[in-house]
């Protein structure tokens, strides 16, 4: 009987290392799957978070490379008429953006209803207190958009320049801004200090509706 038994056993042996086997190799296989699983949600979201920052590194780097080109681009326009004061007229909200003739901008509309251009510029040379800003945007010599008033101080570069950006260059009248959107335009600056000097810088471009 115990020799029957063990026979039996033995027959049965391999059997059982083949379910033993199945079983491992299903665990196994499962396992895998969930470690790929695993790694490639890993890889994407590695790859969405450095896409992510890489953009805004560019954005940022980009930005301050313009800065610093309209900075060399005003210092020698300044050095070339023989002075140490001169102004940039460019364009920008968070911070200063040199244009380009004939450059295409945006025609933003604003919370309150009404559209503006973004103004800005960069400078030295000129006592900043209590400063009057003056934009025009001007179609065919007719004035269409404005920005005027008074800054107490301007901020300042890391090279000492005066930069400043962010100014609302408002349409006159709501009616005018999709006629005259993608026309050939001058955005003017005028800067005045308190002593009486008067700095002038102008750009042509052209603004296009609408943010």
């Amino acid at each position: 009987m115990v020799k029957s038994m063990n026979a039996h056993l033995l027959r049965l042996a391999p059997l059982r290392t083949l379910i033993c086997f199945l079983i491992f190799s299903v665990s196994y296989i499962a396992c895998d799957e969930e470690n790929m699983s695993e790694s490639e949600a890993g890889s994407e979201a590695g790859s969405e978070a450095g896409s992510e920052a890489g953009s805004e590194a560019g954005s940022e780097a980009g930005s301050e490379a313009g800065s610093e080109a309209g900075s060399e681009a005003g210092s020698e326009a300044g050095s070339e008429a023989g002075s140490d004061t001169w102004i940039m007229i460019g364009t920008g909200f968070r911070r200063y953006e040199p244009l380009i003739t004939d450059q295409e901008v945006p025609i933003i509309a604003g919370i309150q209803g009404g559209f503006h251009v973004w103004g800005g510029f960069i400078g030295t040379g000129f006592n900043d207190a209590d400063v009057r800003i003056v934009y025009t945007l001007e179609l065919e010599g007719e004035t269409i958009a404005s920005a005027d008033y008074t800054e107490f101080e301007l901020p300042k570069n890391s090279r000492g320049e005066f930069e400043y950006a962010g100014v609302s260059v408002i349409y006159f009248r709501n009616e005018d801004v999709e006629p005259t959107s993608g026309q050939l335009m001058t955005l003017k600056l005028r800067v005045e200090t308190q002593e009486g000097q008067i700095l002038t810088d102008e750009q042509r471009l052209t603004p296009r509706c609408c943010e």
